[in-house]
C-alpha cells in the first residue's frame, strides 16, 4: 500500500517567464495505491538430452488498484516585461478509482550444448486486464568459446520486452481539464478559452505477430526489440578487453499531444510512439600486482524517440505544459563518453589510490519563445551542453583495530581540475540572457571515516 500527498508551499498561481518561473507549483495531487503479487516458480532436476537442460517454469497473479484526486490551479506565461501571454486554469471536479488484474507465465532453459557452448531461450505471457491483448515475449541467447584455450567468449542475444502500464495512464480522462485563453497585447482575451478534453486513444502503433487483441481505445502494447552482440577477449594475464553493441527499437509508446477534433480540443494519450536506442562499446581492463587495476571505457550511443512520453506528463510531478509532440534526441542522449577508473596500490605508508576520469559529449537542450512553445527542433545537436569533463580521486589507507575491525581513513577530490561543468542553460531566447550557461560544482574535498567488519 502507498499514500502519497504532493503539493505546493503555497497557492499563488505558477508564473513562467523568459528570465525563469515564481509562484507556486500548481498541482496539488492525493493518490492510494494498492498492489497484490503471488509469484511463483519452479525448476526440476536437470535433464539431460544432447546436453544439460535447467528449466525454470513460473507464473505470477497481480492485482493493483489506484485511487484519488488531482487539483491544479492556474499557470500563467508572461513575457519579459511582466505583461500576460496566456492564461491556463482548470476544471477539478473529477477524482478517480481504477483497478486492474495481470497475469503471467514463462518458461526457460539453460542449455548447456557442450563445454564450449550454451543457449538460453525461452518466452513470457503476458495479459493485463485494461490493455485487453495477450503480449507473447520471446527471447534467445547464446555463449560461444570458440578456442581451446578458453581465452575468448562470444555472446549473442535477442528479446521482445513489454513495459508495464501504470494505472496513471488509465486514470488520463479524469484529470483536471485545460482551459487555455490568450491575450493580445493590450491584456485582453483573444477570443473566447479554449477547453481541452483529455482523452486515451488507440493502439494505433505498428501490429505484431506477439501481440493479441484489437486495436481499440486503451489496448496499448508498448514494447522493444533488443540484441546484442559482444566480443570479450583475455590477451594475458594483464590485459583483457571487451567489445559491445546493442540495439533496441521500441514502438507503440505511449505518448501524448494536443489534437483538433470537431467542435473543441483534445488532448490525447495514443500508443504510436517510437524510439531507438543503440550503443557501441570498447572496454579494456589492465591489472597489475595484486590488488592495481585500471579499467577503461569508450561509448558510442543515439538515444532519439518521441518527447511527449506520458511519464512527463502524468505522476508525481507533471510538467505544466503540453507541447506538440516531435521525434528528436532525447534529453540523456550522449553521443560520445569515455570513462577510466580503477584502484592503485602506492606502495607508500600502505596507501591506495581510486581514481576517476569521464569526458562525454554535453547534454542536449531545449530552446524555448515567450509563450514557452519549442524554437526549431528540441533536444538537437545544434542546443547542446558543453562538453563535460571531471577527475575524481580517492586516497584510502586501512587500519586494523582489534583483529576483525579495519578502520578506513580517506580523502576524496571532485572536479581537481576545476574544470567548468554547466547544471542549467538560459534557454528562453525571449531571456537576455539565452545561451548563458551556469551552475557548477567547483573543486571540493571530503573526508571520510569509515568502520568496515
Amino acid at each position: 500500500r502507498f499514500n502519497a500527498f504532493i503539493g505546493p508551499q503555497g497557492t499563488q498561481d505558477m508564473i513562467l517567464t523568459p528570465e525563469g518561473n515564481t509562484g507556486n507549483y500548481f498541482s496539488t495531487q492525493r493518490r492510494a495505491a494498492r498492489r497484490t503479487e503471488w509469484l511463483e516458480t519452479w525448476s526440476p532436476v536437470p535433464l539431460t538430452f544432447l546436453g544439460a537442460h535447467q528449466i525454470k517454469v513460473g507464473s505470477s497473479w497481480t492485482a493493483s488498484g489506484d485511487q484519488g484526486q488531482y487539483f491544479d490551479r492556474p499557470i500563467d506565461i508572461l513575457n519579459s516585461g511582466g505583461a500576460i501571454l496566456q492564461r491556463i486554469s482548470f476544471s477539478n471536479a473529477n477524482s478517480f478509482n481504477r483497478s486492474d488484474t495481470e497475469i503471467s507465465a514463462f518458461v526457460q532453459d539453460h542449455w548447456t550444448v557442450s563445454p564450449t557452448l550454451s543457449l538460453d531461450y525461452g518466452a513470457r505471457v503476458e495479459h493485463q486486464q485494461l490493455a485487453e491483448n495477450l503480449r507473447i515475449a520471446p527471447r534467445i541467447g547464446a555463449a560461444w568459446n570458440p578456442f581451446h584455450d578458453e581465452k575468448t567468449v562470444i555472446r549473442f542475444g535477442w528479446g521482445q520486452f513489454y513495459d508495464h502500464i501504470p494505472l496513471d495512464v488509465y486514470t488520463f480522462g479524469r484529470y483536471p481539464t485545460r482551459i487555455i485563453t490568450n491575450f493580445g497585447p493590450d491584456g485582453l482575451p483573444l477570443g473566447p478559452p479554449v477547453t481541452y478534453t483529455n482523452v486515451i486513444g488507440s493502439a494505433n502503433g505498428p501490429k505484431s505477430f506477439f501481440v493479441r487483441g484489437e486495436q481499440v481505445a486503451g489496448a496499448f502494447s508498448p514494447r522493444g526489440s533488443t540484441w546484442n552482440a559482444q566480443f570479450e577477449r583475455i590477451v594475458n594475464s594483464r590485459f583483457r578487453f571487451r567489445t559491445v553493441f546493442i540495439d533496441n527499437r521500441s514502438v507503440g509508446l505511449i505518448t501524448f499531444a494536443p489534437q483538433p477534433v470537431d467542435g473543441g480540443e483534445q488532448i490525447v494519450l495514443n500508443g504510436n510512439g517510437y524510439g531507438r536506442y543503440w550503443q557501441a562499446e570498447l572496454t579494456g581492463k589492465v591489472t597489475w600486482g595484486s590488488d592495481s587495476q585500471l579499467t577503461f571505457s569508450y561509448v558510442r550511443s543515439r538515444s532519439r524517440g518521441n518527447l511527449n512520453g506520458f511519464d512527463s506528463f502524468l505522476g508525481n510531478f507533471p510538467g505544466p505544459l503540453v507541447q506538440n509532440d516531435l521525434y528528436s534526441n532525447l534529453p540523456g542522449d550522449i553521443p560520445n563518453r569515455l570513462v577510466a577508473w580503477g584502484m592503485v596500490n602506492t606502495h607508500i605508508w600502505k596507501l591506495m589510490i581510486a581514481p576517476t576520469a569521464e569526458f562525454r559529449t554535453g547534454y542536449p537542450y531545449a530552446a524555448m519563445n515567450q509563450f514557452q512553445s519549442y524554437v526549431g527542433l528540441p533536444y538537437s545537436d545544434a542546443t547542446r551542453f558543453p562538453d563535460f569533463f571531471d577527475v575524481d580521486a580517492r586516497i584510502l589507507r586501512d587500519f586494523k583495530y582489534r583483529g576483525k575491525y579495519n578502520i578506513r581513513l580517506s580523502v576524496t577530490g571532485f572536479n581537481l581540475t576545476n574544470h567548468f561543468n554547466a547544471l542549467a542553460v538560459h534557454e528562453n531566447i525571449a531571456d537576455p540572457q539565452y545561451g548563458i550557461f551556469f551552475g557548477n560544482w567547483h573543486r571540493r574535498y571530503r573526508f571520510d571515516f569509515e568502520v568496515l567488519f
